[in-house]
């Protein structure tokens, strides 16, 4: 089940931070046949992964998943942009 406030975003993402060390995290939902999940991408712009899809934060490699990242704004934008 996907926490709340990713409920909220519908067909757009979430700006986070990580909870380790507040680095930008960009989250979207997907659906992966019947399942959703959440896919996460680096949205640091000075970082080497900057926009690359990743399952560890680059700033210090906290598995990502929901329960560890900061909401910060939801957005239309997506990673890169």
């Amino acid at each position: 089940m996907l926490t709340p406030w990713l409920e909220m975003c519908h067909h757009y993402g979430m700006i986070s931070r990580c909870g380790g060390c507040g680095h930008r995290i960009w989250s979207e939902k997907h659906p992966v046949e019947s399942i959703k999940t959440v896919l996460y991408f680096d949205d640091d712009e000075e970082s080497d992964t900057h926009a690359e899809h990743v399952t560890h934060c680059p700033g210090c490699g906290l598995l990502l998943a929901l329960e560890s990242l900061i909401p910060d704004e939801i957005s239309n934008h997506s990673p890169g942009s």
